[in-house]
């Protein structure tokens, strides 16, 4: 689920945004945030 999710997520910012540099840091500030509402990044009490 999660991997269907990350490519559906990299193909919809490929789809949206045509400068592959603005698309890679969207992508990767995406992720990012995902991992710290998740608990992966910060363990929140």
């Amino acid at each position: 689920m999660a991997s269907l999710f990350g490519s559906a997520m990299c193909f919809f910012v490929s789809a949206t945004i045509s400068i592959f540099a603005v698309a890679l840091i969207v992508v990767i500030l995406v992720l990012v945030i995902m991992m710290m509402l998740s608990g992966f990044l910060i363990d929140l009490p």
